[in-house]
């Protein structure tokens, strides 16, 4: 036996069968992750609904104490997607609440006058309605998402009266 026969015998290397089963294995760990993967982004992208909408309730309320009425903004920052949108400082939430985001939001977001806790897509608000106080539901703080991007929103709400974020209504995940 000459050398490179030796050199070339002793190589090892994997066989068509070990490579199969390997890329199964991936394949099967991939699929498991991936679903719990969705899960966690939608969770961080609501959780931002679930921080701002008690923000702005809370302008709104500070708003009344000062001004004896509360003000409506109209859906901002514009028809949403899966992307984050950047808000400008030309906007009814900045003006009139003096409230804005850093890094932009998932959601658009909206004040209505009147009670939309159980409809909120019927809700059509516009920008600088006063609202006077009553004993019930005044105003209700809407957020609507296309956190997965098909053209379908989720809708979720806040009221005067509630500070509970209520929601997902419609489409989810």
């Amino acid at each position: 036996m000459e050398l490179g026969e030796n050199f070339l015998s002793s190589k090892r290397a994997f066989s068509l069968l070990e490579l199969i089963i390997v890329l199964i294995i991936i394949s099967v760990l991939a699929s498991l992750a991936v679903p719990q993967y969705r899960k966690f982004v939608y969770k961080s992208k609501t959780a931002e609904v679930k921080t701002i909408l008690p923000s702005i309730l809370h302008l709104e309320e500070i708003r009344e104490t000062e001004k004896g009425k509360y003000i409506t903004c109209g859906w901002y920052p514009g028809l949403g997607g899966k992307d984050k949108k950047i808000w400008s400082d030309e906007n009814c939430f900045s003006q009139q609440l003096n409230f804005n985001t850093k890094g932009g939001t998932y959601c658009d977001y909206s004040v209505a006058q009147g009670d939309f806790s159980s409809s909120p897509q019927t809700a059509s608000p516009s920008d600088g309605l006063e609202v006077e106080p009553t004993a019930g539901v005044d105003i209700t703080i809407l957020a609507r998402c296309d956190l997965d991007g098909d053209g379908k929103f989720s809708y979720y709400v806040v009221t005067d009266e509630n500070s509970e974020v209520k929601g997902p209504f419609g489409d989810d995940f």
